[in-house]
């Protein structure tokens, strides 16, 4: 089958970070602020389902991508897009979640986000991928829990796309992110 622009990404990042902990850190904030390193990648792609009628944003999680082929990955986003929403482990959760009240998410959210690395890892993943570039447009600002996480616009006339890079600061800089692009481009450019 075809393989498609997230896979890609998804891919290429995870490749990247194999020799970037940097890029598998998180931030945490409670007892006290610290890093916390994962072991391994997870890739968090953003998938607009539909649910009880209306759209709604679902992460579907991957561990290891750079351990997988494009086929692999691209086979795993496909059924995140049109298979049964409870098929997909990640979907499950967050519609258990979403049963309970309102402050009990927010707790259980703020539990898994800012306690344990390992369940910030698990559950947002250690990057994300979120893109519209399949309506024509793309994001300009993106709020995400991922301490990076990629977007990337349509391929105009030129056979150009932009890629944006949103990263939380507290973990790195504006410098090793254009690092961390020009390094994305050349992985995409021969290892993917």
């Amino acid at each position: 089958g075809r393989i498609g622009w997230a896979a890609l990404f998804v891919r290429g990042f995870a490749l990247l970070a194999v020799d970037r902990p940097v890029l598998r850190r998180c931030h945490l904030s409670f007892p006290t602020a610290r890093f916390y390193d994962h072991f391994e990648s997870v890739g968090s792609v953003v998938i607009d389902r539909d649910w009880r009628g209306e759209r709604a944003p679902f992460y579907c999680t991957m561990r290891h991508p750079e351990q997988r082929t494009l086929a692999e990955i691209q086979e795993r986003l496909d059924r995140a897009k049109s298979g049964p929403l409870a098929a997909t482990g990640s979907y499950r959760l967050m519609l258990r979640i979403a049963r309970y009240p309102m402050p009990l998410r927010r707790v259980l959210w703020w539990a898994a986000t800012e306690l344990s690395g390992l369940l910030h890892a698990r559950r947002v993943g250690t990057f994300a991928l979120s893109s519209i570039a399949h309506t024509g447009s793309e994001l300009i600002w993106i709020l995400s829990p991922a301490t990076s996480t990629l977007s990337y616009g349509p391929i105009d006339p030129d056979g150009q796309m932009d890629v944006r890079l949103f990263f939380d600061h507290r973990v790195y800089d504006g410098a090793h992110a254009g690092e961390v692009l020009q390094a994305l481009e050349d992985i995409l450019n021969t290892r993917v």
